[in-house]
């Protein structure tokens, strides 16, 4: 199924090598998981416990892969692949880069126009996924 949470939070947890479990997010309500073992027909990568009562909206596998697939199935699938060559994140697991990619939205910039501007509040990340750009840092004279 694919679960959308309605009401409550829950931890996702990746067991460990060790056995362990590590949290590595948190939902509150309008989060949504199992899209990527539903996507891919894989074993689920990760846990999703309740921390507090939850209600939640569940979806079942034909029905999430006919949503997905008339509303940007390639698209998720274009992302994951595109961030798998980006190698900042290489050391992210495959849900870690499906979750990035869910979040990511594409920004087109006309040529000569301001992405960020030093000094401007570091609050969002950019991949330059095609074209080129130009760095440049004010220097002081003495």
């Amino acid at each position: 199924y694919f679960y959308i949470l309605d009401a409550g939070a829950a931890d996702v947890l990746i067991k460990q090598t060790d056995g362990s479990e590590l949290k590595v997010l948190e939902y509150k309500p309008g989060g949504s998981f199992g899209e990527l073992a539903l996507l891919h027909g894989e074993p689920r990568l990760a846990s999703v416990r309740a921390t507090e009562d939850c209600a939640t909206w569940a979806l079942d596998r034909d029905t999430f892969r006919k949503i997905m697939m008339s509303t940007g199935k390639q698209d998720m699938n274009e992302r994951t692949q595109f961030l798998s060559k980006v190698s900042l994140l290489d050391e992210l697991t495959l849900f870690e880069r499906f979750k990035i990619a869910e979040a990511m939205e594409v920004r087109n910039f006309a040529d000569g126009e301001s992405i960020v501007a030093e000094g401007d509040p570091g609050s969002e990340f950019f991949i330059i996924q095609t074209g080129n750009c130009n760095c440049y840092k004010k220097t002081l004279k003495f």
